[in-house]
């Protein structure tokens, strides 16, 4: 156990240690919030928000385009044989073509 020990302390005895300091120039350190600034910040996130919210509703918009009209060609179609079969009179009743 002694050997294990001392073993150990030579072993530290050749660490290195390496400290790297950088210095920050121009640094100004945060200001304390005040009731004002917490509403500039507020504000220019909602803003950020906002932003943000409306590029992804233009590109949802982009994205389902597409599929609109893959969707429209059937339900015009579908839409045009129910009104071909289902005509109406010029009595308003409505007579069925068969």
């Amino acid at each position: 156990m002694q050997g294990r020990m001392r073993v150990l302390k030579d072993l530290t005895a050749f660490s290195t240690v390496t400290l790297t300091v950088n210095e920050i120039k121009g640094y100004v350190p945060p200001e304390a919030p005040t009731f004002g600034n917490r509403i500039a910040r507020t504000w220019s996130g909602t803003l950020d928000s906002l932003l943000v919210f409306g590029q992804n509703l233009v590109v949802g918009i982009v994205a389902v385009g597409p599929w609109l009209v893959v969707l429209a060609v059937p339900a015009v179609l579908f839409i045009g044989i129910i009104r071909l079969l289902t005509r109406r009179s010029k009595d308003g009743t409505i007579e069925e073509l068969t």
